[in-house]
């Protein structure tokens, strides 16, 4: 609990000090919320930092690429080399992988909606997320096949994948297990009830956001 306390000592008819009034007011809610917003700065700034990065290594990456493929042609494949250059191109393009994943988590473009596979999402941002959580917690992920599709902009729904990951791991300072598991889940009408006010904050949080990017 967070509280703030004021405190403005009293007087008797003859001016002396006879004792104090004091106010303590519970902030707890508020700090939370200062918390929070902060944690959303933070991600924002770690997401303007990737944009940077990524699109400054991607133009290095074409030019490897292209220099690597152009070599490759003028190379016998029983040439030594040619199996070096190989190599070269095959480091570029997983290199070039990672570059897209670091986009797709930046990106602050218009929302595009598609149908999607939930498991894709989380397979295609696996490496990203080993190198964001650090070598003392163990990820676990459980990909049923059978899981149904979804409807969501690809790039937004990786983001959620990896606050959700950075939150986790904030939460566990000495290391431990974070499992990442996917299930179909049908909703009753009592379930949307009492999510109703959940599903209103994050909605009127992700409009500010994005008023927020526009301004």
């Amino acid at each position: 609990m967070y509280t703030i306390m004021v405190a403005s000592p009293t007087h008797d008819d003859q001016g002396g000090y006879n004792g104090a009034v004091a106010f303590v007011v519970d902030v707890t809610d508020r700090r939370l919320l200062e918390e929070k917003l902060l944690q959303s700065q933070k991600m924002e700034v770690v997401g303007q930092l990737a944009d940077g990065i990524a699109h400054d290594f991607n133009n290095l990456l074409t030019a490897i690429l292209g220099y690597a493929v152009y070599a490759m042609t003028s190379v016998r494949k029983d040439d030594p080399v040619h199996e070096y250059l190989g190599e070269i191109q095959a480091a570029a393009e997983r290199a070039a992988e990672l570059t897209r994943q670091l986009l797709t988590f930046a990106r602050r473009d218009i929302i595009d909606p598609r149908i999607v596979s939930f498991n894709d999402s989380v397979l295609e941002i696996t490496g990203m997320l080993h190198r964001l959580i650090g070598e003392n917690i163990e990820l676990v992920t459980s990909l049923p096949q059978d899981l149904g599709t979804v409807k969501a902009d690809p790039g937004h729904l990786g983001q959620v994948i990896v606050n959700m990951v950075v939150n986790a791991r904030d939460a566990m300072p000495e290391g431990g297990t974070l499992s990442i598991e996917t299930a179909n889940f049908a909703l009753s009408a009592d379930d949307v009830r009492r999510m109703g006010d959940i599903i209103r904050l994050v909605r009127e949080a992700f409009n500010q956001r994005h008023r927020n990017w526009d301004a």
